[in-house]
């Protein structure tokens, strides 16, 4: 499928154009199909893809009985424009971590936060490349533990925001000089609200001194969820938030990222509608006394889980110095949440993820950009 891309409001030629390839199937150093990863380790270091940890449900759905359960495993992927990417070999990370956030910089890929198989962590690490595999050192904790939160990096300066914490959530903002990591996690001015599974990118401005946070979902007093379409501009010299151009539609759990000059990509997302009925079902299961009823509100909670519709499949983007999210197009694959949407070269990928309630992507999708910029 072509996703047609114009990169100016008068112009209705298509400039920039968006092939999808043959998605590559997730496997194990025999060669077998492995279960695809919600949550997972996500991100390109030189000419590796690495992709791992994560959390998925190896002993069957939630609805059946199934556990989830957080992995440690880490795959390797070759990328190579004339061979394509192929599967390299698997080790194990330290820590079975999901829900962290990944970010890739010069220096290597940082993980940080998530959770772990005994809960919410602050642990922070960096991934760098030793030979065809991949060495793991510690970088200074997080100031508090955080699953879900939104990041991304300036070069060798990351950004972490908002976030689940061990008693509700984060509106705060810290940021790691990997240059200058004996100052640890430094704190921003705070988020507008706190906020998770919301998207953090590089804004748009041309000196590069911005932040952009888009969307996210807050839990509420009475436990159940606030969805945001709202998006706001974070100054890194001025420290002050401004309001920018609201999505179309609220979503959490989305991928996004930046695309220099031709702005940011937001893919998918969970705009809440399944998310809320099912969020309303478990909260009359945590009430309700009579266990006949309980019966009932769990088959309801179970068949809405069974029969999830998916995630958004639209393909959205802020231009520079547009005042409004524009529609590319949609996704022609069942669209992934709770994963992290990588470029390299020319080159979109997407690593697995979540594409309906407790179902994971066993795929890699990768979409080639035309354009050369």
């Amino acid at each position: 499928m072509l996703l047609s891309w114009p990169l100016t409001g008068c112009n209705t030629q298509s400039e920039t154009i968006l092939n999808w390839k043959k998605p590559i199937l997730l496997e194990n150093t025999n060669g077998e199909p492995v279960l695809g990863l919600a949550g997972p380790i996500a991100g390109i270091h030189e000419d590796l893809l690495l992709l791992g940890g994560g959390a998925n449900f190896p002993n069957g759905f939630p609805w059946e009985g199934g556990k989830k359960i957080v992995q440690k495993e880490l795959h390797l992927y070759k990328l190579d424009e004339k061979h394509g990417i192929h599967y390299l070999s698997s080790q194990s990370f330290p820590e079975a971590t999901a829900y962290g956030i990944s970010c890739s910089t010069p220096s290597g890929l940082v993980i940080a936060g998530g959770e772990q198989s005994v809960g919410i962590t602050a642990a922070s690490w960096l991934l760098t490349k030793q030979g065809d595999t991949i060495r793991s050192s510690k970088l200074p904790y997080l100031p508090i533990p955080l699953s879900n939160a939104a990041g991304c990096s300036i070069e060798e300066v990351l950004y972490v925001g908002g976030g689940e914490t061990l008693t509700g959530m984060s509106d705060r903002l810290f940021k790691l000089d990997l240059q200058k990591q004996e100052f640890g996690w430094q704190e921003l001015a705070p988020l507008p609200y706190p906020v998770s599974h919301a998207v953090l990118q590089p804004g748009l401005s041309k000196n590069g001194n911005d932040l952009l946070l888009i969307g996210g979902r807050r839990k509420t007093a009475n436990n159940s969820s606030d969805f945001y379409s709202t998006c706001y501009t974070y100054n890194l010299e001025t420290h002050q938030w401004t309001q920018a151009p609201s999505l179309p539609y609220p979503v959490s759990a989305a991928l996004g990222t930046s695309l220099a000059e031709y702005g940011i990509l937001l893919m998918g997302g969970d705009d809440g509608s399944t998310f809320s009925k099912v969020e309303t079902l478990l909260g009359e299961i945590a009430i309700e006394k009579e266990s006949c009823r309980i019966q009932e509100l769990i088959a309801q909670k179970n068949e809405l889980q069974k029969n999830h519709p998916g995630f958004r499949k639209e393909l959205l983007v802020l231009k520079p110095g547009k005042d409004k999210w524009q529609v590319l197009d949609t996704l022609p694959f069942e669209a992934p949440v709770t994963s992290t949407l990588l470029k390299w070269k020319d080159y979109l990928i997407v690593p697995s993820g979540e594409i309906k309630a407790g179902v994971r992507s066993p795929l890699i999708q990768i979409g080639q950009l035309n354009t050369k910029y």
